[in-house]
């Protein structure tokens, strides 16, 4: 608690910094066969454009970070079921290790020059999250989108899909009956407010304590909806007052007493949406930690988080360095009842991606 209390700037916000990996492992099929991995072998066999290294990096890192980005490479080509020369996007985006550093950013994908950088052994384990970024720029010139496609969905129907899936799930019967019955008592309570300032200050005037009692059965039946009610309470005003329900305050009270009908006509609930775990999860992170302002909800990182976690699931196999940040987005935070507890960043369970067909097999990259 003490270290989570250091890591809060005076505004009570939480600086996050994914954790660089301890240890990078990987599990997967020899694709080296010992051969130590050079520049040429990413534009030989994956198509980059180019790549870079930082001037900082010594010749054990630029080896070590060579291995490790090849294999990862070849493993998201495996899970993702494409060709190795898909991974640059038929040779649209180049690569660097260490050269392109971002503040505390492990990693980082730059549209403008279409390059992903990997800073050091920080990077580890954010490769997909990166690709993905590259991906969705890719798809956004490919469909003429003002930047990257996940900001226009629209203008993609299965990508609209992806996104609606991962941030909204439809309802269980039971929160549609209790979003049902709060909206009916909000509806009943403002039809109550409306009906009682039209009519009630003049019976109260001119009624007797009989005529109220009567006004109380039909005010109830036009909160029941019953077809009608609102003419008759009219007819009752008159018959005391001398005066009916204004027509303008009448057309409105119509409407409730429609309103009201429909919803005591219909048998079950319709069953809306509500939003995921995680898109309420990513919400929340935003307002904790420093970078809020719509980005950890927003459309881009959201399926960063979520693709990252989709290839971690995919592979049979551990790639730490392809996916190890995968489940890294979450925090401590206090609890409705002030408890501590973990509040996770990206999907849990039963994920949106999975569900639905994936992007990359819709494309001709």
């Amino acid at each position: 608690m003490q270290e989570l209390a250091k890591g809060r700037n005076k505004n009570g916000k939480i600086r996050f910094v994914p954790p660089q990996l301890a240890h990078v492992k990987r599990t997967g099929p020899d694709y080296r066969n010992g051969v130590e991995i050079t520049g040429q072998h990413y534009l030989d066999t994956f198509g980059f454009r180019g790549g870079e290294f930082g001037n900082w990096m010594n010749q054990n890192d630029r080896q070590t970070s060579l291995n490790m980005g090849f294999e990862a490479l070849k493993d998201l080509a495996s899970a993702l079921k494409i060709s190795d020369k898909d991974i640059a996007y038929q040779g649209t985006l180049a690569i660097a290790f260490g050269a392109r550093g971002s503040g505390n950013a492990a990693a980082h994908y730059e549209p403008l020059r279409t390059v992903i950088n990997l800073t050091k052994m920080h990077g580890a384990g954010s490769l997909a999250h990166e690709w993905w970024h590259g991906l969705d720029d890719y798809l956004g010139t490919k469909m003429r989108a003002k930047g990257m496609l996940s900001e226009q969905p629209h203008l993609y129907a299965p990508f609209q899909k992806l996104i609606d899936t991962m941030k909204y799930k439809p309802e269980t019967p039971e929160q549609a009956a209790k979003r049902t019955e709060a909206q009916t008592e909000r509806t009943r309570k403002n039809a109550a407010s409306w009906l009682d300032s039209s009519v009630l200050a003049s019976l109260k005037r001119y009624g007797n304590e009989e005529q109220m009692e009567t006004y109380a059965v039909l005010r109830e039946a036009f909160l029941s909806g019953e077809p009608g009610s609102v003419e008759q309470i009219s007819a009752f005003k008159k018959n005391v007052t001398g005066r009916v329900i204004p027509k303008s305050e009448r057309e409105r009270l119509e409407i409730f007493e429609r309103m009201l009908s429909g919803m005591q006509a219909q048998e079950a609930p319709q069953i809306g949406r509500t939003e995921t775990d995680f898109y309420r999860n990513s919400v929340r992170m935003g307002k904790e930690c420093e970078k809020d302002g719509g980005y950890w909800d927003s459309n881009v990182e959201m399926t960063a988080r979520a693709f990252a976690c989709y290839i971690k699931d995919k592979l049979p196999y551990t790639s730490d360095y392809l996916a190890g940040h995968a489940d890294c987005a979450l925090t401590l935070v206090s609890g409705k009842d002030g408890e501590m507890e973990v509040l996770k960043a990206f999907p849990v369970g039963k994920n949106a991606v999975q569900s639905t067909l994936f992007l990359t097999r819709s494309f001709r990259i």
